[in-house]
């Protein structure tokens, strides 16, 4: 579903998305990885609210976790909050080294995915 999205197949994902949500609904348990994910799926199919729930989760259960900080940044563009969006790009920088310093195994898998959303996290205006 994500290279779909990725190459802008936005039918392919419109069909594809409600799918792959179900298989995650079949796990007896999610992870921070899993609730990341999911939240990927919902922002591939354009629902912000679905993403922002995750990240939600992901920060109540650990305050300071870069995924959902980067769920948020994603969901508010999606919504067109920049002011939104720019302060989860500040939390997610105000954490990242201490984050980073935990390396929590999740993190390996989204790797280039985090510098991606560091970078331009600051670049972007604060």
């Amino acid at each position: 579903v994500m290279r779909l999205a990725e190459e802008g197949k936005t039918d392919s994902v419109a069909f594809f998305v409600p799918m792959a949500l179900q298989v995650y609904d079949r796990l007896p348990a999610l992870d921070n990885d899993a609730r990341y994910d999911i939240g990927l799926l919902h922002l591939a199919g354009g629902n912000a609210p679905g993403a922002l729930a995750q990240a939600d989760t992901l920060l109540r259960a650990v305050p300071t976790h870069l995924y959902g900080f980067m769920l948020r940044g994603r969901a508010f563009d999606l919504l067109g909050d920049r002011a939104r969006a720019r302060q989860a790009r500040a939390d997610f920088l105000r954490h990242d080294a201490a984050e980073r310093q935990r390396q929590r195994p999740e993190y390996a898998n989204h790797q280039s995915t985090i510098d991606a959303f560091r970078a331009e996290a600051t670049r972007s205006p604060r």
